[in-house]
């Protein structure tokens, strides 16, 4: 065995390699996706005990995508070195894995960037109905009195 041999056979187990972890990365974002959908509907109906299970749900998950991403990211690194020893199909089919991931990630971000809408949205009303009560809080204060009335002021009943 010679080592363009070997180099082939190591080009074409990191292809392997990348391509396990490519649907892992894939079948990780497709829950994620789910879940982002969940969230939004979460959201609306204010369960917010749900919520907070459903993101440090979503948390796990994302730190297992970042777990594979570093490593995709060195097999790469590795790969180009040896890309030479791919075919045309085999990296066609690696780019394809990749723009497959590249849009469910754009997918779970674009469902994300609607909830955090929504989310800032409920912020602001809440606000202004805090600023309300508060308002009217202040102003009933108004007539209330702050301490005793003088006695000069005091009826007969007094």
């Amino acid at each position: 065995m010679n080592t363009s041999d070997t180099s082939s056979m190591e080009a074409k187990s990191l292809m392997a390699m990348m391509s396990d972890g490519l649907n892992r990365q894939r079948s990780l974002l497709q829950t994620l996706c789910r879940l982002a959908e969940s969230q939004g509907r979460l959201i609306e109906s204010s369960e917010h005990d749900s919520l907070l299970s459903l993101v440090h749900e979503r948390q796990a998950i994302v730190e297992q995508l970042v777990g594979i991403r570093s490593d995709l990211i060195k097999k790469a690194e590795e790969l180009r070195s040896r890309a030479n020893f791919l075919s045309d199909k085999e990296r066609e089919s690696l780019q394809m894995q990749i723009d497959e991931t590249r849009d469910l990630s754009r997918k779970v971000l674009a469902i994300d960037t609607r909830d955090v809408d929504k989310l800032v949205e409920t912020r602001s009303t809440c606000q202004e109905k805090l600023a309300d009560i508060t308002h009217t809080m202040n102003a009933r204060r108004g007539y209330q009195s702050k301490g005793q009335v003088s006695p000069r002021y005091a009826d007969a009943k007094g």
